[in-house]
């Protein structure tokens, strides 16, 4: 991050700075004072997307389940802790980004479709800047955004500890590969619309009300509205309780999906998915749903 900065002060044209981690990483005043010694006071404009809180805990517990750590209720109680301290200083950061740069400098916006100009997050970027020629420019991006983004399916994040390593950099080649697979359009396609959350029902709604005051104060001060998202919070049964028949529902998917692309490619994969694979699969599928 802080070397992106400092290449793009060297760059001779503007440049555009993204990424998920920015107010995390650019946080202190001391920061931020350097940040505009670099660039200068007024010529800086800060744009945050800040999604529901329920919602960004529950992507953060999908991003660690694929790579860092497999799920579990503690990393789950952990994430969401996390996520919420680093969320309640949202406020007091942007007062001192305010301070530093204008209150002028500083947008901030819902990261939600049914919010977004345009419809995508690409074209709100660009109405945010007013600088409309960007959507047109960000054309290949918005393809490859659409790509990356897919929407986390809950059940099979939840069962790849049964296919692969963790952490990531302990993956072999052939993981590697699996984790394409089980990532791709193709399989979120079989498996349908998720149909379970991380975090139940009653742990999403504590969460948004922990924050609901802070959301007013920003759409009133931002977006000079009452309501910050259109949809305030999760609705009861829009997530129901991810049962043993969902789970075994899931894994054949899964598993057939990846031996059906293997076999495309001319690789047995049943015998390399049993060599991977805690349940030790062979050419049988578990009788009983798989743990978690």
């Amino acid at each position: 991050m802080i070397e992106a900065v400092k290449n793009a002060r060297e760059a001779s044209t503007d440049s555009i700075i993204s990424h998920e981690g920015f107010l995390k990483t650019i946080s202190t005043r001391d920061h931020i004072e350097w940040l505009a010694e670099k660039f200068g006071r007024t010529n800086v404009k800060v744009i945050l997307y800040l999604r529901r809180i329920d919602q960004w805990v529950e992507a953060s517990i999908s991003q660690r389940s694929k790579g860092v750590e497999p799920y579990s209720d503690e990393m789950v109680r952990r994430a969401a802790r996390n996520r919420l301290e680093s969320y309640e200083k949202i406020e007091q950061n942007l007062e001192v980004w305010e301070e530093i740069f204008g209150s002028q400098s500083i947008v901030v916006r819902p990261f939600e479709r049914k919010s977004f100009v345009g419809g995508d997050v690409i074209s709100d970027f660009a109405h945010a800047l007013d600088l409309p020629e960007l959507s047109r420019l960000f054309e290949q991006k918005r393809k490859n955004f659409r790509t990356r983004n897919l929407s986390p399916n809950v059940e099979s994040v939840r069962l790849w500890p049964q296919f692969l390593s963790y952490p990531v950099s302990k993956r072999t080649e052939l993981e590697k590969k699996i984790v394409y697979l089980l990532s791709s359009q193709q399989l979120l396609e079989r498996l349908g619309p998720p149909r379970a959350s991380f975090l139940s029902f009653e742990a999403r709604t504590s969460l948004v009300q922990r924050v609901s005051g802070m959301y007013g104060r920003l759409a009133e001060k931002y977006l000079g509205q009452e309501k910050f998202f259109v949809d305030e919070g999760p609705q009861e049964g829009d997530f129901p309780e991810f049962t043993p028949a969902d789970e075994k529902r899931t894994f054949e998917i899964m598993y057939d999906f990846l031996v059906e692309s293997f076999r495309a490619e001319g690789i047995d994969a049943k015998v390399l998915l049993s060599e991977r694979m805690k349940s030790g699969i062979s050419d049988t599928k578990p009788e009983r749903p798989l743990a978690t």
